[in-house]
């Protein structure tokens, strides 16, 4: 696991009041996610990484499993942070 995925995860799982699982196999759906939670999920990430999702991406059927939208999300955070300006 990367470290920028193992910081998503972080993020989820401090942010997690709705009892939600994270098996990474596992559909969103068979996880407890439903398409109030994935928003308030991705919410707490933009927050967290300093990033956006566009409106494209916030559809919780774009992604077969957790895994697959914690992959997506973590090339966006990649990207974000590669386009900082160095401090």
């Amino acid at each position: 696991m990367t470290k920028i995925r193992s910081r998503i995860l972080g993020v989820l799982q401090r942010h997690n009041v709705d009892g939600l699982v994270f098996e990474e196999t596992r559909p969103l759906s068979d996880n407890g996610f439903d398409s109030y939670s994935f928003i308030e999920m991705t919410v707490h990430i933009e927050q967290a990484f300093g990033m956006e999702f566009d409106d494209a991406s916030l559809d919780l059927n774009r992604y077969a499993t957790l895994g697959d939208f914690l992959s997506f999300t973590e090339s966006l955070v990649s990207d974000a942070i590669a386009q900082r300006p160095a401090e």
